[in-house]
């Protein structure tokens, strides 16, 4: 999130002075009485350079393949009892692409691939006490994939295989859990379960010669298993205006692995 940047993601656990605590930690909404809202706008402009030693179907390095993106986002939080607590977001959570051009000597696996996920998050937190509370939410999360790839037709020019408009929309629980253990010292936890999306599209086939056999069916199903992530700091503040942020996590990425 916007508010995350400054501290590379280490505050996200332990926030409890912004809006985007209703997708870092809904725990952190209790902190927040007023309305409260903000818009951000992240730009990302990777740099992926490919580097070839053999190309036996001839081809380029691909130059600069990262996509550049621009990621919205917004938040908005607010009180609605003393206890209880209402955050809701939208941004990109995730996703990536490359593009290496119809030329790279790597396009038999892939010439350009983007992946995305675009959600909406809604929140609550419960404050127990003056030292603990709790956080739970769910972001409900669209994604797509799309991928061109070259295909080797001999002594023909190349053809492409192009996968079109595969999405899903999957519900991804989020929960939360903050306790001061002292007046300077937080404790935050936070935990996104797995979520399962069930890409559908279509496959097509674009200069391929007539003479070419084609498969009749062209509907493509993927699974796309997004991996959960538990996520655990602290906050001290230390005097003179200093704080301190610390915090570490696990993700199952093996699940990720196996799509």
């Amino acid at each position: 999130t916007p508010l995350s940047l400054g501290t590379a993601g280490s505050a996200n656990v332990t926030n409890t002075f912004g809006p985007d605590a209703t997708w870092t930690n809904p725990a952190g909404l209790v902190h927040i009485e007023d309305g409260v809202m903000f818009a951000g706008l992240q730009v990302i402009a990777p740099t992926m350079k490919w580097d070839t030693d053999i190309a036996e179907k001839g081809g380029i390095e691909g130059g600069n393949a990262g996509d550049a993106a621009v990621v919205p986002s917004f938040y908005y939080a607010q009180s609605l009892t003393d206890k209880w607590h209402f955050g809701f977001g939208f941004s990109a959570l995730q996703g990536g692409g490359a593009d290496y051009g119809d030329n790279f000597a790597g396009r038999y696996g892939t010439i350009d691939i983007a992946l995305t996920g675009v959600g909406a998050t809604w929140s609550l937190g419960y404050k127990v006490n003056d030292r603990l509370s709790l956080g739970f939410g769910a972001s409900v999360i669209h994604a797509t994939y799309e991928q061109d790839i070259a295909l080797n037709l001999g002594p023909l020019p190349d053809g492409k295989v192009k996968i079109k408009d595969a999405d899903d929309m999957a519900v991804q629980p989020i929960v939360g859990l903050q306790y001061a253990i002292t007046d300077s010292l937080l404790l935050g936890i936070n935990y996104r379960a797995e979520y399962d999306a069930k890409l559908s599209g279509n496959i097509q086939f674009k200069k391929i010669p007539d003479a070419v056999p084609l498969p009749s069916q062209t509907n493509l199903d993927l699974e796309w298993d997004n991996p959960q992530w538990l996520e655990a700091g602290m906050r001290w503040q230390m005097g003179g205006g200093n704080v301190l942020f610390l915090s570490g996590n696990w993700q199952q990425w093996s699940e990720f692995s196996e799509n």
